[in-house]
Formats: structure tokens, C-alpha cells, sequence
């Protein structure tokens, strides 16, 4: 029973990772560790890019509405079944946060 229930509570816990872990996990191989890459030199970087443009883009390249290597549209197919909306959305906008510049650190910062 045990040999059962430990490997899927560590997939519940793998699963449940935060928006970073889950970009590590599939998207930094083709589009970089900060959304940098032109994945395999056919796309634009993704970093910064607004979230709604993601969630277009990743919908299409699953669909076959926008073209595609194979291997692409059925990664993209079978990420957008196997996560829920809510963890496709907060990939969405932690993508977009790649782009943006460090916050300064108020707390240095002379009066």
C-alpha cells in the first residue's frame, strides 16, 4: 500500500508546485530559464509578453490553428489537458513577469 500512495503523493506535490517550478518544468527547455529563447528559432521570446497572448498562442499551437512543429502543438495539447485553468492562467502571468525589471529595493534608498 505504501509502495502506492508515496509516489502519488510526491505527483500531487510535484503538481501543485508554484507557477516558477511548472515553467522550469515545461517551458524552460525551448523558450529559456527566463523566457529569453526563441524557441527552436521559430517564436519570439516569451518573456513580458502580455498573458492573454500566451493563453492565445498556447490554444492555437494546440489546436493547429497556428502552425507548428508536431512535437509543439501535441506538448502544448497535452499540457493544456492536463492542467487546470487556474494553473495555466498563473503561468500566463508569471511569464509576463520574466520581462519586467527587479523592483528596486525601497528600503536602500536615501530620502
Amino acid at each position: 500500500m505504501r509502495n502506492i500512495i508515496l509516489p502519488l503523493f510526491a505527483a500531487a506535490v510535484a503538481w501543485a508546485a508554484p507557477s516558477s517550478a511548472l515553467y522550469q518544468q515545461k517551458c524552460a527547455n525551448c523558450h529559456g530559464p527566463q523566457g529569453q529563447n526563441t524557441a527552436m528559432g521559430k517564436s519570439k521570446a516569451i518573456a513580458g509578453l502580455p498573458p492573454e497572448e500566451i493563453l492565445r498562442s498556447l490554444e492555437g499551437y494546440a489546436s493547429g490553428e497556428k502552425p507548428a512543429l508536431r512535437i509543439v502543438s501535441m506538448m502544448k495539447k497535452n499540457f493544456l489537458k492536463s492542467a487546470t485553468p487556474e494553473e495555466v492562467r498563473e503561468l500566463a502571468e508569471y511569464i509576463r513577469k520574466l520581462g519586467c525589471p527587479p523592483s528596486p529595493d525601497v528600503s536602500k534608498t536615501s530620502p
